[in-house]
């Protein structure tokens, strides 16, 4: 694992779909929620919303970010990608959050918390979730973002990238018990 730091960018949208989750998150202790979606549909905006909103009412809950169990950072993730040609869920120590996630469920780590939220492109794939929830988008609505967001270069490269995962989070959808559109409806 490594530092990774992401910059959130709320929107009066995130608001909007957090207020409606907060009802669907089951009232069970040690509760794991997953938030999946493509690059761009505010998953770490969102799920640091819901912790808020969790809090508020007495549930506190702590937040898995996938980004920071890729095998790779950032910076050496394209060379390896390049020569490994692998771009996916692969990418990840899947191990490592498995474990992550029975430890929660186990009470082994955060033992004050109530809720687990694991967001991340591939949250969806992962079993032993209770509430599965996927945040749709379109590649050009991720492009949008990412260049605002300033994340990394535009190129053809990266182009290519999204198009790999995109594909690969879509399958994931079928999984989901809840899905939400980008304009902010739920579905489910």
């Amino acid at each position: 694992m490594y530092e990774y730091n992401d910059i959130l960018i709320f929107g009066e949208r995130d608001k909007k779909i957090a207020n409606e989750l907060i009802s669907k998150i089951p009232e069970k202790k040690r509760c794991i929620i997953a938030l999946g979606g493509i690059s761009g549909t505010h998953k770490s905006e969102i799920a640091s919303r819901l912790k808020t909103l969790l809090g508020r009412v007495g549930r506190i809950a702590e937040i898995l970010p996938l980004d920071k169990y890729y095998k790779k950072a950032p910076k050496d993730r394209k060379l390896h990608r390049e020569s490994t040609g692998l771009i996916g869920v692969n990418e990840l120590d899947k191990a490592y959050i498995y474990e992550t996630i029975g430890d929660f469920k186990d009470s082994i780590i955060y033992k004050y918390a109530d809720v687990f939220i694991v967001e991340g492109l591939y949250s969806l794939y992962f079993p032993g979730i209770d509430l599965k929830i996927h945040l749709d988008a379109t590649i050009e609505s991720t492009k949008e973002f990412r260049e605002e967001r300033k994340k990394e270069e535009q190129s053809e490269y990266r182009q290519g990238v999204l198009e790999k995962e995109y594909c690969e989070v879509n399958g994931f959808k079928a999984k989901a018990d809840i899905v939400i559109k980008y304009n902010g409806s739920v579905k489910e």
